[in-house]
């Protein structure tokens, strides 16, 4: 009897010891942070300190779910919604998230990413790469890109670019009790209101502005305006945005991998270059620049830590059996794309490639509409894609054969992540041999 009694006790003292020996390990991290867990002021001075550490990216995994923690504000949450306004369902995304204002700050727009149940757990794990809920992807992914110089060292000329062309958040919260459960983030009002219609990206402002004017010079055989358009989506639109995208790779290897025209958000700005003013004349918005937004399934990399989302199994089934290209594209952690793609694109030209072909795919919709021909008067457009991503001009024509074979009716909203991937793999076998 008293020798059960022994053992018994020595079994518990085991425990306590390896309870405290954990406790101890957690603790020696913290320490190593310097954060505070129980102070929740600057939670971004936090992620800031997690990130730029040198601890293993497994250490850190586990110190961004103590971040997500910070961030949870439930009395914030409470105080917005009172004052929350829902846009229109027209302006809503297809991601789930509803997007609204404020009625006692109209400049301020709240998206809110709700969800019902959620365990800090399922949301993050490490596996060589940091994998995220696409929900807390975007929080975390908005947090960094919007003070960059505290990962990374820029130039006062780059980081000028960069400041003009990136969405910011203005503030992010997570709420978890009650029926507005979510993630928040808070972003300056956005778009240009134009004869009663908010647009709020560029492909809004293409097809209810400028391509039904491009249509009107081209049956006028207005080539002197058509010209000056051509280099003003050329050169002032996407010349600046290209620089943008290429110091956001060389800094952070970012990969957006949903960059069509309706995920290019605008903003209204003076454009004081006077060679356009005979556009604006027109009635041609040329008063706005594009923005980089919609980080939801954005991967970047920063201090040898890549960040991605993740997604639910039955897409990842889907994905490894139909060979996607955007899926291994966007959730796979390492990614050798040009080795799936024909040895002739990078990882970093997938961008790119989904902006060519989505303005071309918006573009050929209005030729269906109006039945005019208007890709081959944007020449100055033909040539920065030509020049960026390394193609010949049979390889372009190839392109653009591709996309008027397709069969994309006129006036549809195009599914885009189901049309590129085969246009791309159609275009590799038919010009990569």
């Amino acid at each position: 009897m008293i020798k059960n009694k022994t053992k018994k006790k020595t079994k518990k003292k085991t425990k306590k010891k390896t309870k405290n020996k954990t406790n101890n390990s957690t603790n020696k991290i913290s320490q190593k942070l310097n954060l505070t867990i129980s102070n929740k002021t600057n939670t971004f001075v936090k992620l800031v300190e997690i990130i730029n550490s040198n601890i293993d990216n497994e250490e850190k995994t586990y110190h961004i779910k103590e971040y997500f923690k910070f961030l949870i504000d439930n009395n914030k949450s409470k105080e917005y919604e009172k004052h929350f306004v829902s846009f229109s369902k027209k302006i809503q995304g297809r991601s789930g998230a509803v997007i609204g204002y404020l009625d006692n700050n109209p400049n301020i727009v709240i998206k809110k990413n709700t969800y019902s149940r959620i365990n800090i757990n399922s949301i993050i794990k490490y596996n060589k790469c940091l994998f995220l809920n696409k929900k807390f992807n975007e929080l975390v992914i908005n947090n960094i890109l919007s003070k960059p110089q505290l990962f990374e060292k820029f130039t006062k000329k780059e980081l000028k670019l960069y400041n003009r062309y990136i969405l910011k958040i203005k503030d992010s919260y997570i709420s978890d009790k009650g029926v507005n459960k979510g993630v928040y983030l808070l972003f300056p009002l956005i778009g240009y209101q134009y004869e009663n219609f908010n647009h709020t990206n560029l492909e809004d402002i293409l097809i209810h502005n400028h391509l039904p004017i491009i249509k009107e010079m081209i049956i006028k055989n207005d080539t002197k305006s058509l010209n000056l358009y051509d280099k003003f989506l050329s050169d002032y639109i996407f010349v600046p945005y290209i620089k943008t995208l290429k110091i956001l790779q060389n800094k952070f290897k970012y990969v957006h991998s949903d960059l069509k025209l309706d995920n290019i958000f605008i903003k209204k700005i003076k454009n004081n270059n006077s060679k356009y003013n005979k556009l604006r004349l027109m009635g041609i918005i040329v008063d706005i620049i594009p923005l980089f937004a919609d980080f939801d399934k954005v991967s970047i990399t920063v201090n040898d830590l890549k960040i991605i989302s993740t997604t639910g199994n039955l897409k990842k089934i889907f994905m490894y059996l139909s060979n996607d290209i955007i899926g291994k594209v966007r959730h796979k952690c390492k990614t050798e794309f040009g080795i799936e793609l024909c040895n002739k694109f990078s990882i970093y030209d997938f961008d790119l490639l989904t902006i060519l072909f989505s303005i071309y795919i918006t573009i050929y919709q209005t030729e269906l509409k109006y039945k005019v021909k208007i890709i081959e008067t944007l020449d100055h457009l033909k040539k920065l894609f030509i020049k960026h991503l390394k193609l010949s001009d049979s390889d372009f024509q190839s392109i653009i054969k591709i996309i008027r074979s397709s069969s994309i009716k006129k006036n549809t909203r195009i599914s885009f992540h189901k049309h590129i991937g085969w246009k791309l793999k159609l275009f590799c076998k038919r010009n990569i041999k």
